[in-house]
């Protein structure tokens, strides 16, 4: 698709006047009205016990963007016998858990990626100690 512009000038002329203007327009880049946000950005997650299920502590709520979105680990590790999941809530936004039974004692460092079906991406870096 291509832009149109139309620049019209009024003004009262005589026939031998020559009028030369130039013209400089500018068009702002799109602000994203509802940017991608992670709540917390970052953080620690409760400590585990191996053997012990947990039923599901919350890692962050994601919102803002184009829903639907998707969640990928880009570095690190989630703890072994762990799994993160996602709940959709009513205003749009998703809050994301990690559950499981841990099989490995330590700490663990994962970094969280989410992107929208916009393309939009945000990040975070989640510690599970313990």
């Amino acid at each position: 698709m291509k832009n149109r512009f139309k620049i019209c000038i009024e003004g009262e002329f005589d026939s031998m006047t020559t009028v030369n203007a130039s013209f400089t327009v500018v068009v702002a880049p799109a602000t994203t009205p509802n940017p991608l946000t992670i709540t917390p950005n970052g953080g620690n997650l409760p400590g585990e016990t191996v053997g012990t299920a947990d039923a599901g502590d919350v890692v962050c709520v994601v919102s803002g963007g184009t829903a639907p979105y998707s969640f990928n680990v880009t570095g690190g590790q989630v703890p072994p016998g762990m799994s993160l999941g996602s709940v959709s809530n009513a205003d749009g936004s998703e809050t994301v858990t990690i559950a499981g039974t841990p099989t490995t004692p330590g700490p663990f460092s994962f970094v969280l990626s989410v992107t929208d079906s916009a393309g939009a991406t945000a990040a975070t870096q989640v510690k599970k100690i313990g």
